[in-house]
């Protein structure tokens, strides 16, 4: 299904592309062009799917340029609203499917919680009608899931998935109302989500942003597990946490965090409780000292990063001197 290879190729430029910050003006072309190629073909036609096709086109173009991700989401957004104009009012029948679509890429750009209520309604008309297939049910599940709405997803699968099998409720332990800090689902063995602080301790600390489904990340995290300078802090230094996405599985995060013990995940609430982190890029590597940001950086090379990790702890990087002597940075003057 198209919607699903552009999610991929959004995901692989979140996961592989470096961001910079562009100016201000090369921000307004890029946006200023998306728009217009969504206004004239809109004009052109009213079909839905040939509007999805140029929706996609246009976000994309977006997605893959330089400008800051929260710009990209405002601006995706804006092409949405202006390509779908009837999501505020009833949408024809023959409609829901290219609708239903266009809001869930939305959904995965923005992690907006407000475009839930829309696939909602459209998702229940098209199961009414009977053209929902096993991929919109998988997505609508998918987008429940994304923003942590976790009852909302059990009473789906409830109301959809009769058969004891297909049916994948998972129990919610939720945070007390009085809580207003920053918070984390931690994944229980027992298909269960607990949702808590996120706590920081005073010195540095990091916060690593990753999937189990992007290997660079996998692959960072262990390289910091197999490092023997880090280790020590990575119980109490350093916490990894996954993004909200369209891909969740409650069993690959169970497997991981059996086997990976001394740095298991949990889950980000909202990207919005972490609004100093500027990237999505995966992984990204934020750095903290008494609570408040101090720098980030994101993606892992084929040779790593390890030497910004240490930098970021204050740890002299091992270096190769000649001879094959190792011998750290701070000697090598």
């Amino acid at each position: 299904m198209l919607i699903c290879r552009r999610h991929s190729l959004g995901k692989q430029n979140f996961m592989e592309k470096a961001t910079t910050n562009p100016t201000r003006a090369r921000c307004k072309l890029v946006a200023g062009a998306a728009l217009l190629l969504i206004s004239a073909y809109s004009s052109a036609t009213s079909d839905a799917q040939a509007r999805l096709e140029r929706y996609y086109e246009a976000s994309a173009s977006v997605a893959q340029s330089d400008m800051p991700e929260r710009r990209k989401a405002a601006m995706i957004d804006a092409i949405f609203s202006s390509s779908f104009k009837e999501i505020g009012g009833s949408i024809p029948d023959e409609d829901l499917l290219p609708v239903f679509q266009a809001t869930l890429s939305t959904l995965f750009y923005t992690v907006d919680k407000n475009k839930l209520p829309l696939m909602i309604k459209i998702f229940r008309r098209m199961a009414e009608l009977k053209i929902a297939k096993s991929a919109d049910y998988e997505n609508m599940l998918q987008a429940y899931l994304a923003v942590r709405d976790f009852q909302g997803a059990n009473a789906f699968l409830s109301r959809y998935h009769k058969r004891a099998q297909e049916r994948r409720i998972i129990s919610i332990d939720p945070l007390p109302a009085h809580a207003k800090q920053r918070t984390e689902w931690q994944v229980g063995e027992a298909r269960r989500v607990i949702r808590r602080p996120v706590t920081m301790p005073d010195g540095t600390f990091l916060v690593v942003l990753a999937s189990p489904h992007c290997h660079f990340a996998t692959e960072a995290v262990v390289a910091m597990e197999n490092d023997t300078a880090l280790r020590p802090l990575l119980k109490n230094r350093i916490k990894l946490l996954a993004i909200q996405d369209l891909s969740f599985d409650y069993d690959a995060f169970i497997a991981w965090n059996r086997t990976h013990p001394s740095l298991p995940y949990a889950l980000i609430h909202s990207r919005s409780e972490w609004p100093e982190v500027s990237s999505i890029t995966l992984p990204t590597f934020a750095f903290y000292r008494d609570g408040k940001l101090l720098k980030e950086f994101s993606r892992w090379p084929e040779g790593g990063n390890m030497e910004q990790i240490y930098r970021g702890f204050g740890i002299s990087y091992p270096t190769v001197a000649m001879g094959g002597r190792r011998q750290n940075s701070s000697d090598s003057e």
